[in-house]
C-alpha cells in the first residue's frame, strides 16, 4: 500500500497548494471543473493500491486544493491560478509549489481582481543554486531572502498562513480525487 500523505505542523507534507478564498461558495465538482479535473473521481483517503492525487479541504475563509503528484503541475500549474483568476476576479487565490527533488518553489496571489505577487525559483542543476525566473510585484510582508530559506514548503505555506490561511489539516476531514486510469 501506498503511503498516505503525511501532516507536519498541521499541514498536509505534499508539494501543490492552491488556495482559493470562497469558503461554501462552490461544490467540490465545481472546483474540480475549473482546475481542469472534472473528470477525477472521488476515493476514500486510504485507497488500495495509491495515494489520492487531489485533496480539498477549507478553513472559515480558505478552500484548499492539494496535488499530490504533480497531476496539475504537469497540465500547466503556473497558469493554473491565472485561469482561476479570470474565471473568479472577485476572490483571492494563493497558489504555491515546490520541486520534487530540488530547491525550487513558486508562489502566486491574486486580490482585488489582479495579480498581486509571483515569485518563481527554479534550482536548474539541484545544487541549491536558486535562480529567479519570474518576480512580480511587491514581496510579501512574510518573505525573506533565499539564504535563510532551509524548507521550501514550510516557507511558501507560512506566505499562505501570513494572508490569513490557516492549518489544521486531518486526513479524516480530506475529500479525496482521484485521476481515471
Amino acid at each position: 500500500m501506498p503511503q498516505i500523505a503525511k501532516i507536519i505542523n498541521g499541514w498536509l507534507n505534499l508539494p501543490c497548494f492552491i488556495f482559493i478564498k470562497a469558503t461554501g461558495r462552490f461544490s467540490d465538482n465545481d472546483l474540480l471543473g475549473k482546475i481542469g479535473a472534472a473528470d477525477y473521481l472521488p476515493v476514500p483517503v486510504k485507497t488500495s493500491n495509491r495515494r489520492p492525487d487531489i485533496f480539498i479541504t477549507e478553513d472559515d475563509a480558505w478552500i484548499h486544493i492539494v496535488d499530490s503528484n504533480y497531476n496539475l503541475w504537469n497540465k500547466g500549474w503556473r497558469k493554473l491560478s491565472d485561469s482561476l483568476h479570470e474565471m473568479l476576479p472577485e476572490v483571492s487565490i494563493f497558489a504555491c509549489s515546490v520541486g520534487d527533488i530540488d530547491w525550487s518553489f513558486d508562489f502566486s496571489y491574486h486580490s482585488s481582481g489582479k495579480l498581486q505577487r509571483r515569485l518563481i525559483v527554479e534550482d536548474p542543476k539541484n545544487a541549491k543554486q536558486r535562480i529567479v525566473v519570474e518576480n512580480f510585484g511587491l514581496p510579501l510582508a512574510a518573505e525573506k531572502d533565499f539564504s535563510a530559506i532551509s524548507d521550501e514548503l514550510e516557507y511558501v505555506l507560512s506566505l499562505a498562513a501570513s494572508l490569513g490561511i490557516k492549518f489544521d489539516h486531518k486526513l479524516k476531514q480530506m475529500r479525496c480525487y482521484q485521476k481515471p486510469v
